[in-house]
């Protein structure tokens, strides 16, 4: 288990996530499972206890194409693939609406993979902006299908905290797209020089602000998206090979085998 971020954890699944562990899980806890490329994040009192596992994707973002979703997609979009837990959409919302103005008619806001859910909190949130046809709820589609959404976007954008086995940030990076993001010491080590991490302190409002600002930024310089792809898919040459995948499961596998050994 990799925790998630506090903010998170107010409502639905974490939770009652919390709660659970809270009620004897995290005290008998024989170590976590954590990406190996966060090793320097990994929580200190669990670092020696940490099972480091290879970055990984699915293998859709590593393939050279994959079945398009029967989409009606722009032409040139920002994507958003995250949490729709209420505070998280409430950031998502209040960034866009310092960048909608300028850059919303062309470089309209994509949500994907609410769900019944998400979508409910999406509308309730949403209905106190005027955000027209800027911002489009996408359709559910197949998990094989979700790189192909990636594929085509301009720019992903992540304005939230990262979970330390969240994979968004990589599948996009994966895919040569630039990414604009919240600063955060994970995003940090995910991303190294491959994104726009926007840091604007303390105050939400400021926050939002910089997060609007960094998105436009990123769709009107043109050069420094260019970089940013070029970056992308360095940063990403050691997630996109199959054998790494291979290489997951493999070591996941006998992480398996050892703790069920020690429990016997």
């Amino acid at each position: 288990l990799a925790g998630a971020p506090a903010e998170e954890m107010e409502t639905g699944f974490w939770s009652r996530l919390r709660e659970s562990l809270a009620q004897g899980g995290m005290s008998r806890l024989a170590g976590q499972l954590w990406p190996e490329d966060l090793r320097e994040a990994a929580p200190g009192d669990l670092a020696a206890r940490s099972f480091y596992l290879p970055p990984s994707l699915y293998p859709g973002f590593f393939e050279q194409a994959g079945e398009a979703p029967a989409l009606e997609l722009p032409e040139t979009f920002i994507l958003y693939h995250g949490s729709y837990e209420p505070g998280s959409l409430l950031r998502l919302l209040e960034a866009w609406s310092w960048a909608a103005g300028a850059i919303g008619e062309y470089y309209p806001l994509m949500l994907l993979g609410a769900g019944r859910a998400g979508g409910r909190i999406y509308e309730s949130l949403a209905a106190s902006y005027d955000f027209g046809a800027s911002v489009r709820l996408l359709p559910a589609v197949e998990p094989s299908q979700v790189a192909a959404v990636y594929r085509a976007c301009t720019v992903y954008f992540h304005p939230t905290e990262v979970f330390p086995w969240e994979n968004p940030l990589r599948a996009a990076l994966s895919l040569g797209k630039p990414v604009v993001a919240l600063d955060s010491p994970l995003a940090g080590l995910v991303c190294g020089p491959a994104a726009y991490l926007a840091d604007g302190g303390n105050a939400r409002g400021e926050i939002s602000r910089a997060l609007g600002a960094a998105l436009i930024t990123m769709v009107v310089e043109d050069g420094l998206r260019e970089g940013l792809e070029l970056a992308a898919r360095e940063r990403a040459a050691g997630w996109r090979l199959a054998e790494r995948y291979q290489e997951f499961g493999e070591r996941l596998l006998e992480i398996y085998r050892t703790a069920a050994g020690a429990a016997s």
